[in-house]
């Protein structure tokens, strides 16, 4: 038990939040800080893969979610740099 105990603390935790601060630092903060998103999720997993505790269809769903809800933001600070850039042709009327 001692074990997992370390395990989810300084994988979970340590190890997690500061490849994300690293990330926050090098990369742009609103794609980056979506990613945080996944930290309660991949807790689930992790309890699933280690102890054994049950994966019911609402967790796997609402995973979907949090992983679809990422992609979504990040598309959009794509194309809302591109906007901002004026890479956007524009489109002229009759």
């Amino acid at each position: 038990m001692l074990v997992i105990l370390l395990w989810l603390s300084i994988m979970s935790s340590i190890v997690q939040f500061a490849s994300w601060y690293y990330l926050l630092q090098k990369g742009d903060p609103g794609k980056t800080s979506a990613f945080l998103f996944l930290a309660p999720f991949f807790g689930v997993l992790s309890g699933w893969a280690l102890l054994d505790e049950t994966l019911s269809f609402s967790i796997v769903v609402g995973g979907l979610f949090i992983i679809s809800g990422i992609y979504l933001v990040n598309r959009n600070v794509h194309q809302n740099k591109n906007l901002r850039k004026g890479n956007v042709k524009k489109v002229v009327g009759n």
